[in-house]
């Protein structure tokens, strides 16, 4: 009987808190703050800064694609359960996930989604869009778009955003707006047709800064920060409450040419200060390390991109050697001189900084002139300027570089490109078949090194931050964790007990 009594003991003992770990469990689940998750972010001035980070993220929590594009550029299903192209690959036929429904109730469908297409069709193709035949919808359930002429960006249109028409914050995403006239509160949507996700509430509080948002999270009142930036990033890799997510973005850093004006006509001198730049010092200098050498404007993921694609190495002293004939504008001293247009930012300050001191070591003298993007984009329009300093989207298709470099692009502000870069895009668009495709990308990269608009500098890595009372599902490596929000989960005491 003595024997026995320690055991019972021991079994009452862990029933007991057995009972304390539900009962913890069940009063965090009945906290209302418990499931909220409080997410700040920081102003910029840079060009996704002000405003566009909060809008990605709205549009992250609220509206849904009909699938989402891998690093690869390959589509993966979201609102389209399927789809299929056709044989001469003009038709795209998509078939839509059943159940699915906007925050007002109404269902998702074809028609819908046909109408959405034909809406935001123009700003996502741009040029391209003469290309399509038309927009329709057979049955509810299915949407068609059909091409005049085969395309390589058919699968692009499978990206874009299906906001409900007329109202473009009501979606069909884990979150609804509390609010339609603010963008700062979210709730769990009750009827999304993968179940409602377990974050009942988010809260989304603007800062001056990065640093200041930074500083919140070390205190505890907010839960993640939208962006870390490089300098935060070192002291919340060693907090014990916190877990940092670092991937590298669809965006890099490019020094634009205006080969228009007298300094940048000779194809030479540009092709001369592409040599002159180390990027690999660059990155390390002035990123922190965090981002990876670009070789030119195709994602390095895209699997149309080949580690063999010409590019330009480093090379300072045949840099030297062409600068030194003296070709473009040069000042008093005799030295090469332009001014290069940099928006009023930490991060574009010190890439700056440190093309300024390397363009130097090959007599070359670049002024640095602080301006806001407002005016810099006026600049690039109007093609008042020398050369600028900008963020540019390229990947993960050629879309998107297609529409940054393209006279026509959408995307591009109207001083960038040139009539042969016209040409290596629209071979591109226009190719008939997988060889053709995968030939006119290699010559879109050889246009550039050939006649190069621009010093392609680095793509851009970015952290995110996440309080530890948040289980954040693992992603492929360099994804970014928003792709997997709507299944982020607050720890309870029981899951805490048993990681332990």
């Amino acid at each position: 009987m003595h024997r026995r009594e320690p055991s019972i003991a021991a079994a009452v003992a862990v029933s007991l808190a057995l009972a304390a770990c539900r009962n913890a469990a069940e009063s965090r689940a009945s906290d209302p703050d418990w499931s909220t998750l409080r997410i700040g972010v920081g102003q910029s001035a840079s060009s996704a800064g002000q405003g566009e980070g909060l809008r990605s993220l709205v549009q992250n929590l609220t509206i849904e694609q009909l699938a989402t594009l891998t690093d690869e550029g390959r589509p993966r299903p979201g609102l389209a359960k399927d789809w299929t192209v056709s044989a001469d690959g003009v038709a795209l036929t998509v078939n839509l996930v059943s159940g699915a429904k906007f925050h007002d109730g109404s269902p998702l469908t074809g028609a819908i989604v046909a109408q959405a297409l034909q809406a935001t069709l123009p700003d996502t193709l741009g040029p391209i869009l003469e290309d399509v035949d038309g927009v329709s919808a057979p049955n509810d359930h299915q949407v068609v778009v059909r091409f005049r002429r085969r395309s390589p960006f058919i699968l692009d249109l499978l990206d874009v955003p299906i906001p409900k028409p007329g109202a473009p914050t009501v979606g069909t995403g884990p979150h609804v707006l509390s609010d339609p006239k603010s963008l700062t509160e979210f709730r769990g949507n009750d009827n999304y047709y993968l179940g409602r996700p377990a974050i009942d509430r988010v809260v989304v509080t603007t800062f001056p800064s990065v640093r200041s948002a930074w500083a919140e999270m070390l205190r505890g009142r907010i839960d993640m920060l939208y962006d870390v930036g490089t300098d935060a990033l070192d002291s919340l890799e060693t907090s014990s409450n916190v877990s940092t997510f670092t991937y590298t973005r669809r965006y890099q850093y490019i020094l634009i040419f205006n080969s228009r004006s007298d300094v940048f006509q000779s194809r030479q001198v540009r092709r001369a200060l592409n040599m002159a730049v180390d990027k690999e010092a660059l990155v390390r200098e002035a990123l922190n390390g965090r981002g990876l050498v670009s070789s030119g404007p195709v994602w390095p993921h895209n699997s149309a991109f080949r580690a063999d694609f010409p590019a330009f190495r480093f090379d300072r002293q045949s840099a030297a050697a062409t600068l030194s004939d003296g070709r473009g504008a040069v000042n008093r001293t005799g030295r090469l001189h332009f001014t290069c247009l940099v928006p009023p930012d930490a991060m574009y300050e010190r890439i700056a900084l440190v093309l300024k001191r390397q363009l130097a070591a090959v007599d070359v003298d670049m002024s640095v002139e602080e301006t806001s993007m407002n005016h810099l984009v006026d600049g690039l329009k109007n093609r008042r300027f020398e050369a600028a300093l900008i963020e540019g989207v390229s990947g993960p298709t050629l879309l998107r570089p297609y529409q940054l470099w393209h006279s026509k692009g959408g995307k591009n502000p109207g001083g960038l490109g040139s009539a042969a870069l016209d040409v290596a895009l629209d071979s591109i668009r226009h190719a008939a078949s997988d060889d053709e495709y995968l030939r006119a990308v290699a010559n879109f990269q050889q246009t550039i090194v050939d006649d190069p608009p621009a010093i392609f500098l680095a793509w851009i890595q970015r952290s995110r931050a996440v309080s530890k009372r948040f289980v954040v599902p693992p992603t492929e490596p360099g994804r970014d964790i928003l792709a997997t929000f709507r299944m982020w989960k607050p720890v309870t005491e029981v899951s805490r007990t048993s990681h332990n």
